[in-house]
């Protein structure tokens, strides 16, 4: 349920979220939105757009293909890096290794599939495509009470797109992350290149200069596909959920 997403502050690449049906590039919008830091900011705290008792249905669960095989990349699939819905395993794997390049990867969220490495190695560099997705439309998301209090007391500032490298680097350390972190440098540096293309889009939470948590991921289209978030105070990267979906709403 739409809920469950602020009520977690769950957030990663099985899911995403849509901008419904106009189909606006959900990066356009972004790119309008507010870039200053927070010492260039006044108060300009805008409280959640929500009515009480709002539907929580905004996750639709969708269904992309059985079939029970992957790929290994290949020269061959250079062309077509991945295989047909219909050669899916069921797990969600959809390919192994190949190269980590803003090419594919535009390729591969364009399909639905996102990179989840295992370890650093070539052959560590899975590609999935989980089935079935979770999509959260932003009127059905759920803002609760105690969430839209901390968000209504404005202790927090956010921005778009004001620190995009440092959102990643904690969400590849935060609580102890970079021991077992899929946030390889190898990823890094392809999502970072992405950023630099307008691509990839993070939201920054800050409290008295310092950020304390945030969000980043992938703008296709009408559709935003969340990559990972991170949190030093609490409810930091949840506020950071409410603010994307007010953006793309």
């Amino acid at each position: 349920r739409g809920e469950e997403l602020a009520d977690r502050g769950q957030f990663g690449s099985a899911g995403g979220i849509a901008n419904g049906g106009e189909l606006r590039s959900c990066a356009g919008i972004l790119d309008a939105a507010d870039k200053r830091r927070p010492d260039d900011q006044r108060d300009e705290h805008r409280e959640p757009q929500h009515e009480e008792g709002s539907a929580a249905g905004g996750l639709e669960w969708r269904r992309a293909g059985g079939g029970g095989w992957h790929s290994r990349y290949s020269n061959e699939m250079a062309s077509s890096s991945f295989p047909p819905p219909s050669r899916w395993a069921r797990d969600g794997l959809v390919a192994v290794g190949g190269p980590l390049t803003p090419q594919r990867l535009v390729e591969a969220y364009r399909q639905g599939i996102f990179p989840w490495p295992v370890d650093a190695t070539p052959e560590g560099l899975l590609w999935w495509s989980p089935d079935p997705r979770a999509i959260l439309l932003p009127p059905g998301l759920h803002v609760p009470r105690r969430l839209a209090r901390t968000i209504a007391q404005g202790r927090f500032a956010l921005t778009v797109d004001t620190s995009f490298e440092q959102v990643m680097e904690a969400c590849a350390s935060v609580d102890d992350r970079s021991e077992a972190t899929w946030i390889t440098s190898q990823v890094h540096e392809a999502y970072l290149e992405l950023h630099r293309r307008g691509i990839a889009h993070s939201v920054e939470v800050w409290r008295e200069g310092s950020l304390v948590g945030g969000l980043y991921g992938v703008c296709l289209g009408g559709m935003f596909a969340g990559e990972s978030m991170f949190s030093l105070e609490r409810d930091a990267s949840k506020v950071a959920l409410v603010r994307l979906v007010q953006v793309l709403a």
